[in-house]
């Protein structure tokens, strides 16, 4: 991307505001389900959950290693961390209390809670998929994988697998019922019905979608000049927020397979969409960027 272009993004975007804590840079979001508080992990051995309105962090949890991966659980008062080295800690949110700590033994990549908040599943880099009890902490299963979401009302669980493949499984048996070919080792975002699913990789600059149902391509997103390093829905899974090493951020109306808003920034970002649409939170470096944005419809 040439200084011409991002000098023309710049000024057609509206001016975020920049939340200022990190030390370090941010390389994992998450909004809480109401869009109030927006959760970061930063290389600097923290998490923090930010109040939007005002800008300033409401807490501030330590860490021993990086912070990698973010969830809040859909009651939002849960916030699960994953860190460099295999922590997965649990935490009641508000009060900056640890509930559980995990050791899973190497770097935790995803997390994710089912729609119940009864599961928590957390990908672990050589390990697979860990799935656990939200009130007994039990194991109850372990599957390969890279990347996890859980959807359709936790009914779903979308991996993604270093074999190019997105394997999808039925909780209730957890048999595989969906296997969708890809064209890379993929991570995935998944729409909160379960029946889309968009895949990046950050050697590639485009943002495949996959219809679950039909076992098949719905298209791709093209537009990003190098590497997508992350995606994130809305709540009607009509809208998708993506990030790239071109160091801009787009929004996609996911139907009609167009750009709708681009912003610039001044490092290598990572994203979070709101859940009504109407945000979009960006790790820019150490800083905790927020764009306001038109409400999915």
């Amino acid at each position: 991307m040439t200084p011409l272009v991002v000098l023309a993004l710049l000024l057609a975007a509206p001016t975020p505001r920049t939340f200022v804590g990190h030390t370090e840079a941010i390389v994992a979001l998450a909004f809480s389900p109401d869009g109030a508080r927006v959760a970061t992990g930063s290389f600097d051995k923290t998490a923090k959950v930010w109040d939007v309105a005002s800008g300033r962090p409401a807490v501030s949890l330590p860490h021993d290693r990086a912070v990698l991966a973010l969830a809040f659980s859909p009651d939002g008062r849960r916030l699960a961390t994953g860190a460099m080295g295999g922590a997965l800690n649990v935490w009641v949110a508000a009060e900056a209390r640890e509930e559980k700590s995990l050791e899973l033994g190497n770097d935790v990549l995803d997390v994710a809670f089912s729609s119940d908040g009864k599961l928590l599943a957390a990908a672990v880099l050589r390990d697979g998929v860990h799935v656990f009890e939200t009130d007994t902490w039990k194991e109850l299963k372990r599957l390969e994988g890279r990347s996890v979401e859980l959807t359709a009302q936790g009914k779903q669980l979308v991996v993604g697998l270093e074999d190019a493949v997105i394997q999808i499984y039925a909780v209730a048996t957890w048999r595989a019922f969906r296997a969708l070919k890809t064209p890379h080792a993929p991570f995935v975002a998944a729409s909160p019905d379960g029946k889309l699913v968009a895949s990046r990789n950050g050697g590639d600059k485009d943002i495949h979608l996959w219809d679950v149902g039909r076992l098949a391509s719905a298209g791709k997103l093209t537009g990003h000049g190098k590497g997508v390093t992350s995606l994130s829905f809305a709540s009607k899974g009509t809208v998708l927020a993506s990030a790239s090493e071109d160091r801009t951020v787009r929004l996609w109306d996911v139907a009609a397979k167009k750009e709708l808003k681009s912003f610039a920034t001044e490092r290598v970002p990572f994203v979070a969409l709101s859940p009504d649409g109407k945000r979009i939170a960006v790790a820019d470096g150490p800083y905790l960027k927020l764009w306001e944005v038109e409400p999915e419809s």
